[in-house]
């Protein structure tokens, strides 16, 4: 019986260290690997931005006007419209929290987007080069490369 309770112990344990590790071994998002963040504004970059490295962000709109370079990652609560000739090297999120129809996620010709696309709601992609997994939610489309 000790041997059964030593052993199950050890399994236990085992078991809440993997859990944990699974559990907050996960990355989040946090405000700190943000170099730009709009908050509830907008953020817009202009033609011929370039953002070495962090996270791009905002709770309702990225927009690029023109051909832009992001280091890192995109993050919006709504919707991201990226103009023509643009490069993304990180992830593209977008929640659209508010669930607006459409596109919520609108990209020009000529991207490159290296990271993985998760958008919650349909995706335009006007040509390019798209290198991760897109991923949308279901009932929605994907149109593009």
């Amino acid at each position: 019986m000790r041997k059964f309770l030593t052993v199950s112990s050890f399994l236990f344990c085992l078991y809440l260290l993997f859990f944990s590790v699974t559990v907050y071994g996960q990355t989040t998002t946090g405000i700190r690997e943000f170099v730009l963040f709009g908050g509830q504004q907008s953020v817009q970059m202009s033609t011929s931005t370039s953002v070495s490295a962090g996270a791009v962000g905002s709770y309702k709109l990225v927009k690029s006007t023109g051909n832009s370079v992001f280091g890192g990652n995109i993050h919006s609560g709504g919707r991201i419209e990226l103009a023509n000739s643009n490069t993304v090297n990180g992830n593209i999120t977008a929640a659209n929290s508010d669930a607006l129809p459409g596109t919520i996620l609108q990209v020009g010709s000529n991207a490159v987007l290296n990271g993985k696309i998760d958008v919650n709601g349909n995706i335009v992609i006007g040509g390019g080069t798209v290198v991760g997994p897109v991923t949308y939610s279901s009932g929605f489309s994907y149109s593009g490369p």
